[in-house]
């Protein structure tokens, strides 16, 4: 990536317009963003770190109105950029090194915040049993605390599930 320009890194065309230019940005930190590649091998680590490095590089000059004129001035300049206009997309960039991920690995945000939800409403609920005596409020805490406590465990294991259904070889079907 060291000879590539920002436009390259992000495989738009020197014309591409502002939302093309986010769109792609977006598109390739998604691919390239190390959170994504948590368990994978160093190698493929240091690679998608440069990868993200270059990315959020070309986004800091593209993502830019005054940036971006100054940097296409310097490309016109050292001849390695035409001044003629939009050109065609370039090709895309070649994608991660690792299995990509599916969309339906990950469970729901609120099915991920339920467990600390539950937690949180026993935790009220037990100060406000305690301040007033009521009983009925003490039993609620409990409750809470024990689907909270549940529900910590239940969770991982329905992105587990999700996780093995997205990832089935070809020509198989998942198990519902």
């Amino acid at each position: 990536m060291a000879g590539d320009t920002h436009y390259e890194v992000l495989g738009i065309a020197p014309g591409a317009d502002a939302s093309t230019i986010r769109r792609a940005y977006v598109d390739m930190a998604r691919m390239y963003h190390p959170d994504f590649h948590v368990g994978a091998s160093a190698e493929v680590k240091a690679h998608a770190e440069a990868q993200m490095r270059a990315i959020n590089d070309a986004w800091a000059i593209l993502g830019s109105t005054g940036s971006r004129s100054k940097y296409d001035r310097e490309l016109r300049n050292t001849g390695r950029m035409q001044d003629s206009g939009p050109a065609a997309p370039s090709a895309p960039r070649p994608g991660p090194v690792t299995p990509e991920r599916t969309s339906g690995s990950a469970p729901p945000r609120w099915l991920t915040m339920l467990p600390m939800f539950c937690l949180f409403l026993a935790a009220a609920c037990f100060a406000v049993g305690m301040v007033t005596g009521i009983p009925a409020l003490l039993a609620g805490a409990v409750g809470s605390a024990l689907l909270g406590g549940v529900m910590f465990i239940v969770v991982p294991m329905v992105a587990l599930k999700r996780s093995k259904q997205g990832s089935a070889p070809a020509g198989r079907t998942a198990r519902a």
